[in-house]
């Protein structure tokens, strides 16, 4: 889920925030190639997990100004 807010004042100021909402979900991740992480080499259901590099949540803002001459 993404939502994202742009705002734009008077005198050039703009605001602009993002939050992104996810779980990545695989077999393995980043480790997949080392066979001693394995829980049981004939099921890989078993593997299926929240992989390593998951951001559950995240927010992000970003603000500027434009200066005229």
């Amino acid at each position: 889920m993404n939502v994202k807010l742009d705002k734009r004042f008077a005198g050039g100021v703009s605001l602009l925030g993002a939050y992104t909402y996810s779980k990545v979900m695989g077999i393995g991740g980043a480790l997949s190639g080392d066979p001693s992480r394995q829980q049981h080499a004939r099921n890989r259901r078993a593997e299926y997990a929240v992989l390593e590099f998951n951001q559950t949540q995240r927010l992000r803002w970003l603000g500027s100004t434009s200066f005229r001459s």
